[in-house]
């Protein structure tokens, strides 16, 4: 026909061209992908926007297939990449930052839980595979549930790891430490007791990860320390350390330099910590580099305090530690 242009050589072996360079094409798979947590099959996929689509983004470079029928985003992170070529889910630690949960050491390998009847080739060092096979209401959008997740966390971490995990997820996760309690009771085998310990510890109370370690360290040491403990001053003020043991009166501080290493800060402090002590209270502080590096002094120095604050004998005080 008059006035239409002869197709270039190779254009008309591509039935996408055209359509691969508009964005519009491909939002629909791209949605769909996402919708699912930035993996999924392609049944999925095409229940909502349809094969053609599906090719199209594929073609354009948007979706990329990581195993026989499944799709991740392009660009996606190295965690979903991993659990979506192992068939699995984003699990344990590497959850809890898709969660958006602060933790106090940032993982060094990808965690994946996959079911035990799914075969794997090769895994990357980098990542860690755990076999077992979960619930619909265990896992969604290709991670692991809150709950599942604090409790896979509580399995593989220390003690003061695993309880800041679930300090944040009962702050900022939606759930409550009554549903990881009951999810911790039906538990058997290795690892069970512990798990049990992080949800019976677990609370919203704690600001950070380090005022979580600081508080597994204290419970290491003795029980009966608690987040933010109620504190009566003088003038009738109330104010709640990080951690303290009501029946002993021990306050225990988490100082960071950041927001104690100014004059305004150190007055305050002053202030804050002479209250205290005329409230009856001992007070103990730590830094983050205590924590972080010489937790065992931390909880040599706390159970110190226990044995002190308990009326043992200066002999006795340090057979108690």
């Amino acid at each position: 026909m008059f006035g239409r242009r002869r197709p270039a050589c190779g254009e008309l072996d591509d039935p996408h061209r055209g359509l691969r360079d508009d964005p519009g094409v491909t939002d629909l798979a791209v949605m769909a992908v996402a919708q699912h947590g930035g993996s999924a099959t392609a049944s999925e996929i095409v229940a909502l926007a349809g094969r053609h689509r599906l090719r199209t983004a594929v073609a354009a470079g948007r979706l990329v297939r990581t195993r026989r029928g499944t799709y991740v985003l392009d660009g996606s992170g190295d965690d979903v990449i991993a659990a979506s070529t192992a068939g699995g889910v984003v699990a344990g630690p590497s959850a809890a930052v898709r969660h958006g949960w602060p933790l106090l050491r940032q993982p060094r390998e990808v965690t994946v839980l996959v079911p035990r009847n799914r075969g794997l080739r090769r895994v990357p060092p980098s990542v860690r595979i755990l076999w077992a096979d979960l619930a619909a209401d265990e896992h969604s959008d290709g991670l692991t549930s809150p709950v599942r997740t604090v409790l896979d966390c509580a399995r593989l971490l220390p003690f003061r790891e695993a309880l800041a995990v679930a300090d944040a997820a009962v702050r900022l996760g939606g759930i409550t430490r009554t549903d990881l309690v009951a999810a911790a009771a039906s538990l058997r085998g290795p690892g069970a007791p512990g798990i049990r310990r992080v949800a019976r510890s677990a609370t919203p109370l704690a600001a950070n990860p380090p005022e979580s370690a600081l508080r597994a360290d204290a419970l290491d040491a003795a029980p009966g320390f608690v987040a933010q403990p109620d504190l009566l001053l003088r003038d009738g003020a109330r104010r709640h350390p990080d951690v303290g043991h009501p029946g002993l009166r021990i306050a225990l501080e988490c100082d960071s330099f950041a927001h104690h290493g100014h004059r305004d800060a150190l007055t305050a402090d002053c202030w804050r910590y002479t209250e205290f002590a005329l409230a009856g209270w001992h007070v103990q502080r730590y830094a983050w580099e205590h924590l972080m590096r010489h937790p065992g002094w931390v909880r040599e120095t706390i159970a110190e305090a226990v044995a002190m604050r308990s009326g043992l004998p200066p002999d006795m005080q340090k057979r108690n530690t």
